[in-house]
């Protein structure tokens, strides 16, 4: 008590840290004459009780593990973000939390319009925001960040805002983009994923038709679809993930720009590789849709 009482462990980094987390336990173990006493002591010592309070009140939802984290208010911070809890995300901003590109980018790939909304106009990021580059690579954009989340909703917010910067990567991340999580249900082996295989397959096809939707946005919104990056385009892509539609709708587009040959190979390899002949039966459309477009390498 004589500790607590004091200004002085207050205003110590530890101390703070350690009455933060006394009020945290306490609030959870309903223990109300605890929480009194501290903020009497507290009261004694002109320390700002009011901040304490709402602090504590913020980590409130975590455990005794994640109160100990190094840093316990991002763990906060990114709960509030991944729960979509817009007023808990506004609160940490106005207690004054630090954001960085780590919240940033879990914003990007995880969060949800709402809460884009809230950091644009609280003027913390703007629509074409870049993260550093690492290792002499090319800036990340927020929109690039977001597609490589496959998070649609926030693409297109950040489309309908005016965000171009990594419209191109974006494009060709979205030619072979896959639905992780349902392709591994289908493609495991387990007899206990039996009665899963057609929910993720249906979960698969709305995946599938969300891609194509969100190329279809950024071809119409100025990306090209002969853009290049790192020996990929669009077109190239497409076609080693046997993507029969996506294929389609890059050769309206006029795309032309890839190693076709080799892409052709990649997918020969792929299909036959799978057990089923869905991939066959792709990998012939493909061929035929470049041969309609005088781009198939038997006509060279």
């Amino acid at each position: 008590s004589y500790l607590i009482g004091t200004k002085k462990f207050y205003e110590d980094a530890y101390g703070y840290r350690q009455l933060v987390n006394f009020l945290v336990i306490a609030n959870a173990n309903l223990n109300d004459d605890a929480v009194q006493l501290l903020l009497e002591l507290l009261d004694s010592a002109g320390a700002d009780k009011e901040k304490l309070v709402n602090h504590a009140e913020l980590l409130g939802g975590l455990t005794m593990p994640q109160l100990q984290a190094k840093n316990p208010d991002d763990v906060a911070f990114f709960q509030a973000i991944m729960k979509n809890n817009v007023e808990d995300v506004e609160r940490w901003i106005d207690f004054g939390l630090k954001i960085d590109n780590r919240h940033i980018k879990r914003l990007a790939r995880f969060g949800t319009v709402e809460l884009l909304e809230v950091f644009i106009n609280r003027k913390i990021i703007s629509v074409d925001h870049l993260f550093p580059s690492n290792y002499g690579r090319p800036e990340v954009s927020l929109l690039l960040e977001a597609a490589w989340g496959d998070n649609f909703p926030i693409v297109e917010k950040i489309i309908s805002l005016g965000g171009k910067a990594g419209i191109d990567r974006a494009l060709i991340h979205f030619s072979n983009s896959f639905d992780r999580h349902n392709n591994f249900l289908i493609n495991d082996r387990n007899p206990f994923y039996k009665d899963r295989i057609a929910p993720a397959r249906a979960q698969i096809a709305k995946f599938n038709e969300q891609v194509l939707a969100m190329m279809e946005l950024l071809i119409d919104n100025g990306a090209d679809a002969n853009s290049e990056y790192r020996a990929q385009s669009p077109l190239y892509n497409a076609i080693t993930s046997l993507k029969v539609l996506r294929v389609k709708l890059l050769l309206e587009r006029g795309a032309v720009v890839g190693d076709i040959r080799s892409a052709l190979t990649e997918a020969d390899y792929r299909a036959t590789r799978s057990d089923g002949k869905q991939l066959d039966r792709d990998l012939v459309a493909i061929e035929q849709l470049l041969t309609n477009h005088n781009l198939h390498p038997r006509q060279s």
